[in-house]
């Protein structure tokens, strides 16, 4: 499952793909499965399948493009989590709720979603840029 957050287009970098050859080229955007890159030289862009490249790099090219993708194992916590706020923010809206209530309750949520998401750190399934990108979602209104 991949989210896609918002961020600046990728720096001009080498990308190895499965070959081993390199391509020296800015990324620039992602259509479906296909890499639009801008090359330096003459400013002309090219597409390439991802799957063309090591998967390493198609994890580098994605979150240079702001994109995250949400390993399996936490895609559940995720849901709970963002229908947990959903939830919290309708409550908070028709004041059923207070501010310092509605504050503790976000953290809470947050602080939960953090904790089931260490383990995937610690295995090298997530980083904590990832990390911090997927609670950006989860805590916007």
């Amino acid at each position: 499952m991949c989210y896609t957050f918002h961020a600046a287009a990728g720096e001009q970098d080498a990308w190895t793909n499965r070959a081993g050859h390199l391509l020296r080229a800015t990324p620039i955007a992602l259509h479906e499965e296909r890499i639009e890159f801008q090359l330096p030289e003459n400013s002309r862009t090219v597409e390439y399948p991802l799957s063309v490249f090591l998967p390493s790099e198609q994890i580098r090219l994605k979150q240079g493009l702001g994109i995250t993708c949400m390993p399996d194992e936490i895609k559940s916590t995720y849901e709970f989590s963002l229908r947990s706020m959903e939830r919290l923010n309708i409550l908070h809206r028709k004041r059923k709720i207070d501010d310092a209530d509605y504050q503790a309750k976000r953290s809470s949520i947050l602080q939960q979603f953090r904790d089931q998401a260490a383990s995937l750190i610690e295995q090298n399934k997530l980083t904590a840029k990832q990390l911090d990108a997927i609670l950006m979602q989860l805590e916007s209104p």
